[in-house]
């Protein structure tokens, strides 16, 4: 798997703790990941906040969306098409 490279997709509903979890598994990731999407369905527990000051911090590629729940599916085509890797997490 030399020289692949991954995207990571990842799909939050006011669950903060757990978002933290998640990214701090996937942005822990040192040989492969380097694009990151988060995709927040209009969470009110302080994920927006969160993402915000998060990516300020990032080296890697990272995208953050906010979509209304009835939206998402929709929106989850959207970031297969935008994931710039041949595997996606």
């Amino acid at each position: 798997m030399t020289g692949k490279k991954v995207s990571a997709a990842i799909v939050t509903y006011n669950r903060l703790d757990l978002l933290k979890e998640s990214l701090g598994a996937v942005l822990g990731q040192t040989k492969y990941l380097n694009h990151v999407i988060v995709i927040n369905n209009k969470s009110n527990d302080g994920t927006k906040e969160y993402l915000s000051s998060l990516i300020q911090k990032l080296s890697t590629q990272t995208a953050f969306r906010e979509y209304q729940n009835d939206q998402l599916m929709r929106y989850l085509k959207r970031v297969i098409l935008q994931c710039q890797q041949i595997y996606l997490l």
